[in-house]
């Protein structure tokens, strides 16, 4: 009897389990509609162009076809509850019509009668618990299935143990496409970037910069080519080495909810409590007004996540990225789009800091406003996944290729033509 029920339960919570993994886009795409609704920027643009009731709409579609499938499966589920009471109840009417029926005949007593239907009762409230029991390990198996699977993905770690001395990276005929795509972004490029020399890289949107900088932070490996930092492969290369040459300033920068001083600090964490350091890379960074909007300073946190928290506008948090890249004195800094949120002036300012803190420093940038690149020792224009010209401001402009036309086009709307 116990074995009979306990096969419906195993039944009904596979089923319910498969459910659940059938409907897990379903419900991560609720929890993003949720988030539309939950964060500042695309609620800001929903209220304003009135997105908001399509948003809802689409919620609406998901919740919908969850309710459905859930309705359906609570159907399935409490059938088969239902046919376990209905055993039950056979088992437990047979029982007691056996022992009545030797009460009738008087071949027992009322008092084994009573004890019978002790004992029914006794045995049911074990029956329950063991089959709750059971139910339990059912779930708890189909749970580790899953666990299973993500353990069993190749993991990567950072293998690398080699040291250099020399500063100097290569691009050696690196080719690269983006996994689950047929779409080649890199075709055989090539470059040097020399000890405290200052490159820009630039090119139409999709031409493969930022690609460039993913691969050099080691976000992906190639799918053939080389890149080496002095003699030593990139991937050879130990991870306290590499972070002690890259640091990086990424035009999808974070905006961590902690301190002020852990927002500068995260990078370089063992100098947190070096107070004047962190001064001076906001300092540097033009951001040394964010210390004095609370009177907690450094350790005002940044974020709504506390009650005390001040928000910052996009400006203030790319000051704070770019201080945080300033503080881990790193041999070379990558600046991708470094300027994206600042006003104009605010931008000019910034690259006359660039200027002075890059003249010790290598220094890899990427921006579409190519007046950046003319502070740049050397531009590589890319296009393709190509590097096609190469040259410093002056000489580009005297070739006429595609970065005098890109520069031409720029500066335009300032002349007025």
């Amino acid at each position: 009897m116990t074995a009979v029920y306990c096969t419906l339960m195993a039944t009904r919570t596979k089923s319910t389990f498969k459910m659940r993994n059938k409907l897990a886009n379903e419900t991560r795409a609720i929890d993003y509609c949720d988030s539309l609704f939950t964060q500042k920027h695309p609620l800001t643009e929903l209220r304003v162009f009135g997105g908001a009731p399509y948003i809802i709409k689409k919620w609406m579609n998901h919740f919908n076809i969850i309710l459905k499938n859930n309705f359906n499966q609570n159907i399935k589920t409490n059938l088969l509850q239902f046919v376990n009471v209905i055993i039950l109840c056979i088992w437990a009417s047979f029982m007691l019509i056996m022992a009545g029926n030797l009460v009738i005949d008087e071949s027992q007593s009322i008092g084994f009668f009573i004890a019978v239907l002790a004992g029914f009762a006794s045995i049911s409230n074990i029956a329950s618990s063991l089959v709750n029991n059971f139910n339990d390990y059912m779930n708890a198996l189909l749970s580790f299935g899953n666990y299973k699977v993500f353990m069993d993905l190749p993991e990567v770690k950072p293998s690398g143990t080699k040291q250099t001395d020399k500063i100097e990276v290569r691009f050696e005929d690196v080719y690269f496409t983006y996994p689950n795509t047929d779409i080649r972004i890199l075709n055989g490029v090539s470059f040097t970037l020399k000890q405290n020399e200052r490159i820009s890289i630039v090119g139409k949107n999709g031409a493969g910069k930022s690609t460039i900088i993913k691969l050099l932070c080691g976000l992906y490996k190639p799918d053939s080519g080389k890149i080496y930092v002095g003699d030593v492969e990139l991937d050879d290369l130990d991870p306290n080495i590499k972070r002690s040459i890259f640091s990086a300033v990424f035009q999808d920068y974070g905006q961590y909810s902690v301190t002020l001083r852990e927002n500068v600090a995260l990078y370089d964490i063992v100098n947190i409590t070096d107070n004047e350091k962190i001064i001076d890379a906001l300092s540097l960074a033009m951001g040394e007004e964010l210390i004095t909007k609370s009177e907690l300073g450094l350790e005002v946190p940044l974020g709504r996540l506390e009650n005390e928290g001040i928000d910052l506008s996009g400006g203030q948090w790319q000051r704070i990225s770019i201080a945080r890249a300033f503080f881990c004195d790193s041999k070379f800094i990558i600046l991708d789009e470094p300027t994206a949120s600042l006003d104009p002036i605010a931008e000019c300012r910034m690259y006359e800091v660039f200027m002075n803190v890059l003249k010790n420093k290598g220094s890899i940038t990427i921006s579409h406003r190519l007046a950046s690149a003319k502070m740049a020792d050397r531009i590589l224009v890319i296009s393709n996944g190509k590097i096609i010209e190469e040259g410093s401001h002056d000489e580009l402009m005297v070739l006429g290729g595609e970065y005098s036309e890109m520069f031409d086009s720029q500066a335009s709307w300032y002349r007025g033509n």
